[in-house]
């Protein structure tokens, strides 16, 4: 049942979010978004999830999921640069850990990258959907 929420959450994100391309991808209202993951100590990984080219103050409300569940939500606001950073550490679960994140701001503007880290390393999943 999880695989098949993940399966979901993925599609979704994939349908919605941010369309492909290289090593970054472009959101609604001229953003372009990252998201990346790494191993860190104490059965801990890291995630930054990043937008930039936003509008300078812009209010993105931000949706952490990881293995299929919501593990954090909230806000950040763009800076002057038009950018935002969000950083959070995980429990590092057996196996691979799926990581999506997606982002909704001013005027409807969305964004959704996901990816995938396997034993310590980066796999990317699917990276800035």
């Amino acid at each position: 049942m999880i695989a098949r929420r993940m399966s979901l959450t993925l599609a979704l994100l994939a349908l919605a979010g941010c369309g492909a391309n290289g090593g970054g991808g472009r959101c609604g209202g001229g953003a372009r978004s990252t998201l990346s993951a790494w191993a860190e100590q104490e059965q801990l990984i890291g995630a930054a999830f990043s937008l930039k080219g936003a509008h300078e103050g812009g209010e993105w409300r931000i949706v952490l999921v990881h293995e299929g569940h919501v593990t954090w939500r909230g806000t950040a606001r763009a800076g002057a640069d038009g950018a935002l950073k969000v950083l959070r550490r995980l429990d590092d679960y057996p196996g691979a850990d799926r990581i999506a994140v997606r982002a909704y701001g001013p005027s409807g503007a969305t964004c959704a990258a996901a990816t995938r880290l396997s034993s310590g390393k980066p796999d990317r999943l699917s990276h800035d959907l």
